[in-house]
């Protein structure tokens, strides 16, 4: 990981979201919000499901 992109400043993103790496380096860089435009919206449904809970355990099976 030599490549200028990955030396990029430390993570100061600290919300909720699960959001991908280029819109964290946006965010500590200052950039607009506006890069966020066109992103899904979690359906309110599925907010109103969050209880919080832990997140169900899937264990893997060998074939």
């Amino acid at each position: 990981m030599q490549h200028p992109a990955y030396r990029k400043s430390v993570d100061g993103y600290t919300g909720a979201g699960g959001i991908t790496w280029l819109h964290r380096w946006a965010i500590t860089e200052g950039r607009d919000r506006a890069i966020f435009a066109g992103e899904p919206r979690v359906p309110h449904w599925v907010e109103q499901r969050d209880s919080g809970a832990r997140p169900l355990r899937v264990e893997a099976r060998r074939r």
